[in-house]
This record gives C-alpha cells, sequence and structure tokens, in this order.
C-alpha cells in the first residue's frame, strides 16, 4: 500500500480539483517531492485539450431524430438509443441488415401478386421462363419490367426500351440523394449492391428508420435484399403455377404497391407545409401525365414539389 505525506504544497494539490494532474501529484507526494500546483494544472489542461481534439475527430455525423452523442475518456460514443465505437458507427453490421430484411416481411404479400402479374404478362406475350426470370433477377423494377413486357410485345427497338426503362427509374437517383444526405459521414454504404436493390417501399421503410435516429446503410440493404428475395421467388411461382392462378390485375390488385407506399409515408408527413408539398406533387403528376412519359412526369413533379416545400419552409423559419 502507498503511503501519501501530505504537505503544505499537497494539500493544496489534494484541493485542485483535476483528475489529470490529481494522480501526478499524489505521486510525487508519496515519493517526499514539492508539487508546483501550477505547473501541474497548466500540464492537465494540455492534456485535456488535445482530448478533445482527439474526441472530435472521431465525432460520428448527426441525421434527423439523432440525439447528440457525447464521446467518453475512451472514446465512445454514446446516446440514448445508441451505443458504439466510432471507427464502427454506420458500418452495415449483420444486426442491421438482419432488422432491414424483418422490417420488409409484412410487404411481401403485397409484393407476390405484383410478381406474379409480371410473370403472367410475360409468358402471355412470348417470353421464355428463363427469359422472364432473368428480368426479376438484373433489372429487379416491377413498372419497368411491365413496361419492357410490353412495349417487346408491340416489337418496339431495344434502344426505345432501355431508354423508357431508364426514365421510370429516374425517381431512384432522388431516392438515393436523400438517404446519402441522411447518412453520417462515416457510414460506407455499397451502391452497386444497395443501389441495385432499392425500391419505393425500400425507401418509405429506410425512411422511417433514419427517424428513429440509427444508421441507414445496413437497414436499407437488409429491407431491399428481403424485397428482392420475394420477388423472384414471386416469379418463379408464377412460372411454375401461373396457369392455375387468377389474374392479379382483375381483381384489383394493381394498387397494391402505390398503396403501401402512401401508407408508410403517410405518418412521416407532418404539417401543413408536407400537406401542401405532396398535394402540389401529385396535382402536378397528373396535369403532366396528359403530355409526356410518367417516367418524365414523376421526377419533373417531385423535383418541383421539393423546390415549393423548400419555399414554403424558408419563409416560415422567417
Amino acid at each position: 500500500m502507498m503511503t501519501v505525506a501530505v504537505s503544505k504544497s499537497g494539500d493544496r494539490a489534494f484541493r485542485c480539483g483535476s483528475p489529470v494532474w490529481f494522480r501526478r501529484a499524489a505521486l510525487q507526494i508519496s515519493r517526499g517531492s514539492g508539487v508546483d500546483c501550477t505547473r501541474e494544472r497548466a500540464i492537465g489542461r494540455r492534456q485535456h485539450s488535445r482530448r478533445t481534439a482527439q474526441n472530435q475527430r472521431y465525432q460520428c455525423g448527426i441525421i434527423p431524430g439523432w440525439d447528440r452523442p457525447t464521446i467518453s475518456r475512451r472514446g465512445i460514443v454514446t446516446t440514448d438509443e445508441h451505443r458504439a465505437s466510432p471507427r464502427l458507427a454506420g458500418e452495415q453490421s449483420a444486426g442491421s441488415v438482419t432488422r432491414g430484411f424483418v422490417a420488409a416481411l409484412p410487404l411481401w404479400p403485397g409484393v407476390i401478386p405484383f410478381a406474379v402479374a409480371f410473370t403472367i404478362a410475360a409468358r402471355a406475350t412470348g417470353f421464355s421462363a428463363v427469359e422472364t426470370q432473368l428480368l426479376s433477377l438484373t433489372v429487379f423494377a416491377g413498372a419497368a419490367q411491365i413496361t419492357v413486357v410490353s412495349m417487346a410485345a408491340s416489337g418496339a427497338a431495344a434502344l426505345s426500351i432501355t431508354f423508357t426503362a431508364i426514365l421510370l427509374n429516374l425517381r431512384h437517383l432522388l431516392y438515393g440523394m436523400v438517404l446519402r444526405r441522411m447518412m453520417a459521414p462515416d457510414e460506407r454504404p455499397r451502391p452497386e449492391i444497395s443501389g441495385s436493390m432499392l425500391t419505393d417501399e425500400g425507401f418509405g421503410l429506410t425512411i422511417r428508420h433514419a427517424r428513429e435516429g440509427r444508421g441507414i446503410s445496413g437497414f436499407m440493404l437488409g429491407s431491399g435484399l428481403s424485397l428482392y428475395v420475394v420477388w423472384n421467388l414471386s416469379t418463379l411461382t408464377g412460372l411454375m403455377f401461373g396457369a392455375m392462378l387468377p389474374d392479379p390485375e382483375r381483381i384489383g390488385l394493381a394498387f397494391i404497391f402505390p398503396l403501401t407506399f402512401i401508407a408508410l409515408l403517410r405518418p412521416l408527413m407532418r404539417g401543413r407545409i408536407a400537406f401542401v408539398t405532396a398535394a402540389a406533387a401529385a396535382l402536378l403528376m397528373l396535369a403532366l401525365s396528359s403530355f409526356v412519359s410518367s417516367g418524365i412526369a414523376l421526377p419533373v413533379a417531385i423535383c418541383a414539389a421539393a423546390l415549393l416545400g423548400t419555399i414554403l419552409e424558408t419563409r416560415a423559419d422567417r
């Protein structure tokens, strides 16, 4: 056991209250040496400044809905809901991917009839079973796949089909821009994987997950993977048993996807500005659809409504 001899200077050192130099002062006192309290306090301040600068380099970004993190002496980021090492924050852990996969399971009943409808339409227009399954494996976009099938049946050129499919999926560019801004700076998304699995429903789920104050890259990958699996399994089911199944479009199941997307985003619409922006986008979309294709009308309506919402929020802040 260390015996501490408290001298007059040592007693003053114990009362200074800085844990950084307190141990050094106690050690010097135990060795019988005097302590310069002012010098030890200055050393403690310099060490505190170095730790503060080091902690600032490790701080993760804050997305909407996150509590501001605090960093302990060991560099651990902590919030009310999330505790993780800053070096590992935002990475695609197995747990976040699993949460995304499970979160998309309630959407499976809406995906199955849509995929079966695509399979029936593809087979009816002359696509082979292999070609139909390959479309689901490589394209993974229901509206674009049905458009490809219908245009191919009408004898459209390959370039025209490709251009139309790109226009239909142009909204995914906007989705990606929104999701990237909501990611923490140290998140490392895999765009070649997550981007190819991004869907309307996956976007809605990821936005809701981001509002809970957690990283979204792993969750986005898991939800996209979940929908990708059920889409391709449903395509295979349609190929095997399509002749025995009724046409989903005849019983009104074609509206399941847009209704699901609306149901996902409705809780996120808060305040008058959000509803005005959504109404403006819908009205502009309907107006433009009379003159241009939906692939052009949709992104134009989204961008115009987003600009309107930004202007309204700016004026409201003033």
